[in-house]
This record gives structure tokens, sequence and C-alpha cells, in this order.
């Protein structure tokens, strides 16, 4: 899919949405580039998809996760759910810790949910760092994304926005001089 255009993506993403056949950490990677491509936030990309939001945001979870782990929900090994739920905890070491049990020892996903209580974890809910606001000259600018907001990527993904309206400033001058 990273090949594909914005448009051929969400039509192949959409189709393989109602086929089921992308794994789990495929679909998350879809989503976020879809996200990314699009400038949606998770939101959008729920109603486009016509899912909820917390399915959009515990799909993405599985990006968070480390390779390890997310190999092994693709193999089918780990459940996406219960990985959403090790997805919760703050240290990518308990992670792995807690996906080996869970495979190893057949832990169900309630049995994570107990598990993952037990230790600390991530806060649920929006997280302060997914969007950033900017306000100049009576402009609002904001940037969000799913996955959090990094300032470096940011910056990148700015000086994009600023190339595209010069393009189109130029573009309009351009038109009044001829």
């Amino acid at each position: 899919m990273r090949d594909l255009p914005i448009p051929d993506a969400v039509e192949a993403l959409l189709a393989s949405r109602l086929r089921e056949e992308l794994k789990p950490v495929e679909k998350a990677a879809a989503f976020r580039s879809l996200m990314q491509g699009q400038g949606w936030t998770a939101k959008r990309l729920a109603s486009e998809l016509a899912m909820s939001e917390g399915q959009v945001s515990r799909t993405l979870s599985l990006l968070e996760l480390p390779a390890v782990v997310r190999e092994r929900v693709d193999r089918g090994e780990l459940p996406a759910t219960t990985a959403q739920e090790i997805a919760r905890l703050v240290d990518p070491r308990e992670q792995v810790r807690l996906a080996t049990a869970a495979v190893e020892q057949g832990f169900t996903r309630e049995d994570v949910v107990k598990q993952v209580g037990a230790r600390p974890k991530k806060p649920r809910g929006r997280k302060s760092s997914t969007s950033r606001i900017f306000k100049y000259d009576g402009y609002r600018w904001e940037a969000s994304r799913a996955s959090g907001v990094d300032p470096a990527e940011m910056l990148a993904s700015a000086r994009k926005v600023v190339a595209e309206l010069a393009r189109e400033v130029e573009g309009q001058s351009d038109a009044q001089a001829a």
C-alpha cells in the first residue's frame, strides 16, 4: 500500500477492511499512512471507515509495541486485542515480557488486562501530545497526529506546507501579472 497514491490507498484499505485481509499491524500502518497522507485525525479516519474512534486508536496502538511483539501479532501467536492491552504498558521490556508470557502460558485478554492493571501504564484517553496549536497574526495553526506530535517531524511537515503555500502564492502572482 505504501506505493499507492492516497485515493487508491483509501480505496484499497476500504476494500481490504471489508475482506479483513490485512494483518493487524499492517492495518495499523495503513491507518497511520492514511492519516499522515491525508492530514486526518483518528476521528476522521474512523468516520471514513465507518468504525469507532476507539477502534482506530486501539489499532494504532499496535505500532507503539516493540517489533518482536508486533511480529507475534502478525504471525497470529498473540491476538491483536491482547496486544492492544499490552501496548498500555510504559516499559517496552515489560511489553515484551508480558507478550511472551501471554503466548507461552496461554493468557486470555482478560488475564492480560489484570496483569497490565498491576503495572505502570500509559494513561487512557487523549494524550496531550497528540496535537499542537499555534496562533500568529490572527491565524490558528493546528498540527495533530494520533500517534503523537514529534517536533522534528512536525517541522519537516510544516516545511512542506510552507513550500506548497509558496507555490500557490507564486501561481497567483503569475496569474495577476499576465
